[in-house]
């Protein structure tokens, strides 16, 4: 008897097998699009049969499918879309459309509260009138009046208070069903299909192993740039928001980020002439740069170059990010399982976390602006596989801004302006006793002088530019001279002046120039 249920239950589990969802067990996320892997225990029968895979997406790439059963031949795959429809919304839908149900009870409720003050307002004015046919009594006379003149008022309030509770949940009902709608767009009603037609020499339990590449997703970089202090590292992070719309949610997998794109289809890949211009191609060198787990990157200090790693506390294994370099992307594999439903937005993973050297230097052009703007010039920048993408800057924990970095056209040195520096203070005083303009028979001569005071209030020293300018003739009846105080660097072109000076903790410095201009009476020559 033991037998017989045995067998039973074995044939059984082989007549299962007609329909299966093979768990997502990787997914590797490209700039644009992904390669999905997907596995799992099956049993298969004896002979030629057919194993049919639903659930997955209608994006699927049919010319990526690769399958492998181990121990069965395969004889031929065929994808097609099925356009049963998907009842099942995904949890952000779901959750609209259980707010707007909730919000137009809600709607219901305060309606029905207003169509009964509106019944009492109209009962309270049907009975205003005194009926002048009877006897009125003085002190009926009076109820009345008070009735009237203290509840009155109060009934309109509360049925303007009414109607404009319901605008504004009319309001809240209108975004809702707009999210709604927008989630709707991207819900897919279709999946994917696919049919592996096999050969097996018996029936047999064993894994199935299939891999494609899909399309309505990929990732774009974040960087952030951090800097707490003058004269220390900028702590670097490198994050991928990650994005997907293949219909099909991703749980619980393993996640591979790849800078560059996928060489879709079976035919063998090229290489042609590599030619090189002031754009070229950049190879990066990343023998010295290994990956550190997050939590343990603010250990690693800068020494000779490269990055060393004897970091205050052991660094487990186990958790670090795996960063593959080939000659055109990277690759980066996350020890976190990653999840991410379909139609669900960005979702933002970390890459990698550095702490950079980093140069301060103070800026200022008092002529345009009385602040003082603080730049650090980050190096040692190129030595991480970075493509171009935005980035939100930070100093000493406050955001001060976004720029944007593109390592194909920046140099060895990444300039980033952390912002004003109130601490700093720098002032342009035109000198009055130099400002005067003159007319005798040669023509008009116009003089300009200007002081410009730095002061330090910060408690260390500070190295800081100031930039100004003096005016360039264009016009050889136009003479343009010029006296320059101490420190000035005169670019001769432009007219700019450059004033690079350190000052002390709690120190001031000042200098000053001045300029002639000589022209005919006839020229009008704005100063």
């Amino acid at each position: 008897m033991k037998i017989r249920i045995l067998i039973l239950a074995q044939f059984f589990a082989f007549i299962s097998i007609a329909q299966i969802t093979p768990r997502i067990s990787s997914v590797k996320v490209f700039s644009s699009g992904a390669e999905i892997s997907r596995e799992e225990n099956i049993k298969v029968k004896s002979g030629i049969d057919t194993l049919k895979i639903s659930g997955l997406s209608p994006f699927l790439r049919q010319q990526t499918i690769q399958a492998k059963i181990n121990g069965v031949k395969i004889l031929d795959i065929d994808f097609k879309i099925s356009h049963l429809n998907n009842t099942k919304d995904e949890p952000k839908l779901a959750q609209v459309k259980s707010q707007i149900k909730q919000v137009e009870r809600d709607l219901l409720n305060l309606g029905d509260e207003l169509a009964y003050l509106e019944i009492e307002y109209d009962l309270v004015l049907s009975n205003k009138k005194i009926n002048d046919k009877g006897v009125l009594d003085v002190d009926d006379l009076k109820d009345f009046v008070f009735y009237y003149k203290n509840n009155l008022p109060i009934l309109i309030r509360k049925i303007t208070d009414q109607k404009e509770q319901i605008k504004k949940f009319k309001e809240v009902l209108s975004k809702l069903k707009l999210e709604e709608k927008e989630l709707q767009r991207v819900k897919s009603e279709k999946t994917g299909q696919l049919e592996i037609l096999y050969k097996s020499p018996q029936n047999r339990q064993t894994k199935l192993e299939l891999s494609y590449h899909v399309y309505n997703c990929g990732w774009s970089p974040l960087y952030n740039l951090r800097a707490s202090n003058i004269g220390e590292p900028v702590n670097f992070e490198y994050n991928a928001l990650i994005y997907q719309n293949t219909g099909i949610n991703w749980e619980n997998c393993n996640l591979t980020i790849a800078t560059g794109n996928p060489v879709l289809g079976g035919n063998k890949p090229e290489l042609y002439a590599w030619g090189l211009n002031d754009q070229g191609y950049r190879k990066y060198g990343y023998a010295d740069y290994d990956a550190a787990p997050a939590e343990e990157l603010e250990e690693i200090a800068i020494a000779d170059g490269k990055y060393d790693m004897q970091a205050k506390r052991s660094i487990s294994k186990s958790k670090q990010v795996v960063r593959t370099d080939n000659l055109t992307f990277s690759s980066f594999e996350i020890p976190q399982k990653f999840s991410l439903n379909t139609g669900a937005g960005e979702k933002s993973v970390n890459i990698m976390k550095r702490e950079l050297p980093a140069s301060y230097q103070y800026y200022a052009v008092p002529k345009k602006s009385n602040g003082v703007f603080l730049l650090a010039q980050v190096t040692e920048w190129e030595k991480m596989p970075l493509i171009p993408g935005k980035s939100h800057i930070y100093f000493d924990e406050t955001f001060v801004g976004k720029s944007y970095i593109n390592p194909n056209t920046m140099s060895d040195t990444l300039d980033v302006s952390l912002g004003q520096d109130q601490s700093i203070l720098v002032e342009r005083k035109k000198l009055e006793d130099k400002c005067m303009n003159k007319t005798n028979i040669m023509g008009i001569t116009k003089t300009r002088g200007y002081e410009i005071t730095v002061k330090n209030n910060r408690n260390k020293a500070i190295n800081i530019e100031i930039v100004d300018q003096i005016p360039i003739s264009k016009n050889s009846k136009i003479k343009v001279d010029h006296k320059l105080g101490e420190g000035w660097v005169l670019k001769e072109e432009t007219g700019i002046l450059e004033w690079n000076l350190e000052v002390p903790a709690g120190d001031k410095k000042s200098t000053s120039f001045e300029f002639e201009v000589k022209h005919p009476k006839k020229f009008n020559v704005p100063l």
